[in-house]
């Protein structure tokens, strides 16, 4: 639609948009999109550099009609940041710097958020590449300790920065079981590439029992502590509960015992 749209008054998209892919990430990324999920995308394009500018326009073209404006509010609020170097990035880039960006110069949450991206549209051979990267990335051989001070590092940077606790930010909460399912396929991968087939936590947790990492009666659980939470978090938003949700919050000892095995304090 944003294509067609823009061919009328700039030709040039017709070739632009033929070399262009869109990544999914976070809850898009992992089949989980809930009633008040921002869509974390990224643009990624295969054009010369005199068509930049027009891949662009696509780009922004497609973020303006998700943000439509409907009787029941805004249709979806979509985020970009996760785009290399974030909000100071380009809005879209060439696939070429994007592999380089990735196995370069990203951090380690940046990594983490690969667990959850695939490509949801677009050109094959991008869509080819990518998928080739992501694979490659996370089942790189990691240093696990460090893993475990990255990953506990940016915990603790989130709690100060979300002061205001519930469902989703507390200890044990979501955050805490997606950042363990993130560890587990950044930690493990290498020796059980499988890990690195799926985008979704409950097939990925599946997979860490059928991989014998941990028991099926533990990943059953896993499981369960995190529909629970996310079913929690659905009902909180639909009831417009206020800042008091953590009454709602399920035994989430499972959750902070799990996270202490893994990573601890990450020293």
């Amino acid at each position: 639609m944003a294509a067609e749209e823009l061919i009328i008054k700039y030709p040039q998209i017709k070739t632009v948009s033929e070399n262009f892919a869109i990544v999914a990430y976070g809850k898009l990324g992992g089949y989980e999109l809930n009633y008040s999920s921002d869509l974390d995308v990224v643009f990624l394009h295969n054009n010369p550099s005199e068509l930049v500018h027009y891949t662009t326009r696509l780009s922004q073209r497609i973020v303006h009609l998700l943000n439509t404006r409907t009787a029941a509010g805004v249709l979806y609020n979509v985020d970009t940041r996760l785009r290399p170097s974030g909000a100071a990035g380009l809005l879209v880039s060439h696939i070429d710097a994007f592999c380089q960006y990735q196995q370069e110069s990203a951090w380690t949450w940046e990594h983490q958020a690969l667990v959850r991206a695939r490509i949801v549209c677009g050109d094959e051979t991008i869509a080819q590449r990518f998928t080739a990267l992501r694979t490659k990335i996370l089942c790189t051989k990691r240093k696990l300790t460090q893993l475990q001070q990255d990953i506990a590092g940016m915990r603790q940077r989130m709690l100060e920065n979300n002061p205001l606790l519930d469902l989703k930010h507390a200890e044990g909460g979501i955050i805490d079981s997606e950042f363990l399912v993130q560890f587990a396929v950044l930690a493990w991968s290498n020796k059980y590439p499988e890990l690195a087939t799926k985008t979704d936590n409950i097939s990925i947790i599946e997979i860490l029992a059928e991989s014998g990492i941990i028991k099926s009666s533990m990943a059953q659980r896993f499981a369960e502590v995190y529909i629970k939470l996310r079913q929690l978090q659905n009902y909180v938003i639909l009831r417009d509960v206020e800042n008091d949700d953590l009454d709602l919050m399920p035994d989430n000892n499972f959750i902070r015992d799990l996270w202490q095995l893994w990573i601890g304090n990450g020293e």
